[in-house]
């Protein structure tokens, strides 16, 4: 073999090795190519968590991997649609969206909103690399759709959602390097309502008009899925997912980080503002600190004070109720003057008035001071950040400052009192089934009627202080869930959280 043949034959081999791209017979396409993942599902082989994690008594690690994948499916099948363009027929330039349509203060004709892109956009991240568990000889039973005579991959959703994102930014707000980078909180169609015809038979989507502004939890996944999507596929194509992240997270900094006295909180929109004192709320299903830590690893902005200070909130909240049992209400308000942050407290009416009795914020629920359909995710995402960092000390203030631990103050009497308390004192004694809601901070006042979107994120925490017996319970709790259990929130959720309890869930700063 000469040396021109043996180079030509060496150059093939690596990239055949590497991976650039693989075709496969499939239903609309011949040339399918799958963009590989750098860091494909499952990933729990390559991941060491900061914190031990508890298995389930008889499940095995690759019996929970294909749970996983066996939810997600429901998802892909149900979910995703693809609409909303003239283009919607070509595979390189259709947008799409997961579906979203309840709760808050939705439209009626709404189609998707930018919590739900956020979490679509977070499945398809972590689960890259599992294309072909979605494909199938029959294009009628394809869990990934055919487009355009194509048939789609992981990333293509993941584009189609990037598409629709970088659409709808939101109306009003910072300008970052020309334009506004945070994502309009909800789309809509004309065509259907709540009440009506599934997705299939909406007209084009658009933003509620001049007002369109944002939603933090939205933004904060959408920034930490397209992180993710830099490490699975590189920004050197197309879309260069790592610069909108960035991007986004400057608008962050500008627009969602309250900079005022007593601030350093995240806001709950980029339209909070003085308007009826809504830049003193703040949600702590917001607090998600792992995204945090990871905006700290790629913007040189304050990110630590923005994390000092929602561990402040959670210290405060955490230790003037009493019994301590780690629960959180939906939104807390900060009195200016002296730095106190107590539960936003409810009225009879559509207006709630601050802790103290004073001026109104914006109206939300009537469920603000509990732990509602909001903070039933708290459990999820600060157990997900005890795994992946450690039970960090903070400091905290208020009346009684002190000195704490996320899982001392919060994560493990959440779990305690929610899942091993009795059913007297707003528990479960055990059973996930039977989780209640809407306590009140001294934990009385819950009621019955829960799904996935409760039990799931305390699953997380069991993976940290449950034992393998509770572990069993749990996992047996996620894998078995019915189809729109809770419509779609419950289901999004509910895969979310198998990834973390799972061992797959990875930071983008750590790969």
């Amino acid at each position: 073999m000469s040396k021109y043949n043996f180079f030509l034959f060496v150059l093939i081999l690596i990239i055949l090795v590497c991976g650039i791209g693989y075709a496969q017979n499939s239903p609309g396409s011949s040339d399918l190519v799958i963009t590989p993942a750098r860091y494909p599902f499952p990933q729990n082989a390559n991941i060491r968590y900061a914190v031990p994690r508890v298995m389930p008594g008889s499940r095995s690690q690759a019996q929970m991997n294909q749970d996983v994948i066996d939810q997600f499916k429901k998802i892909l099948q149900e979910y995703f649609i693809e609409q909303g363009t003239s283009n919607s027929d070509n595979p390189d330039e259709f947008r799409m969206a997961i579906f979203h349509t309840s709760g808050g203060n939705a439209s009626n004709n709404q189609i998707t909103c930018s919590e739900s892109m956020g979490y679509g956009m977070l499945m398809l991240a972590y689960m890259a690399g599992t294309d072909e568990h979605f494909m199938n000889n029959s294009v009628s039973n394809q869990n990934l759709k055919v487009l355009g005579g194509r048939q789609l991959t992981i990333k293509d959703y993941f584009d189609g959602m990037y598409r629709t994102l970088i659409s709808f930014p939101t109306r009003t707000g910072s300008s970052i390097d020309g334009s506004r980078r945070l994502i309009a909180w909800e789309l809509v169609a004309n065509g259907r309502t709540q009440s009506g015809n599934w997705p299939g038979s909406a007209g084009p989507w658009r933003d509620t008009g001049s007002s369109a502004s944002s939603a933090t939890d939205g933004d904060l996944d959408i920034i930490y899925a397209l992180l993710l999507a830099d490490k699975q596929w590189g920004s050197n194509g197309r879309y260069n997912y790592r610069q909108q992240a960035e991007r986004m997270i400057r608008a962050m900094w500008q627009d969602i980080v309250d900079k005022g006295n007593n601030g350093y909180h995240l806001k709950i929109g980029n339209w909070a503002s003085s308007w009826q004192n809504s830049s003193n709320l703040s949600r702590p299903s917001d607090f998600m600190l792992t995204h945090l830590r990871t905006f700290k690893a790629y913007n040189n902005n304050d990110w630590q004070r923005v994390i000092n200070q929602t561990n402040n909130i959670i210290g405060q909240i955490t230790n003037q109720q009493s019994p301590r049992n780690g629960l959180l209400p939906g939104f807390v308000f900060v009195d200016r003057s002296t730095g106190v942050w107590q539960p936003n407290h409810s009225t009879s009416g559509s207006w709630h008035e601050s802790w103290t009795g004073g001026s109104s914020d914006r109206p939300t629920s009537t469920n603000d001071d509990r732990f509602d359909w909001n903070a039933c995710r708290v459990p999820w995402r600060l157990g997900t950040d005890i795994l992946l960092y450690g039970d960090t000390t903070f400091n905290y203030g208020g009346a009684t400052p002190g000195t704490t631990t996320l899982g001392e103050t919060c994560v493990k009497p959440l779990f305690e009192f929610l899942l091993r308390g009795s059913s007297s004192s707003g528990g479960a004694n055990g059973n996930f089934n039977s989780m209640r809601r809407n306590h009140l901070m001294n934990g009385t006042g819950s009621t019955t009627g829960i799904n996935s979107a409760y039990g799931s994120p305390l699953a997380v925490v069991t993976a940290i202080y449950g034992t393998p017996a509770e572990m069993e319970a749990a996992w047996t709790y996620m894998r078995t869930r019915p189809f729109r259990d809770g419509a779609q929130y419950g289901d999004y959720i509910n895969v979310l959280c198998m990834i973390v309890a799972s061992g797959n869930w990875w930071a983008p700063e750590m790969r």
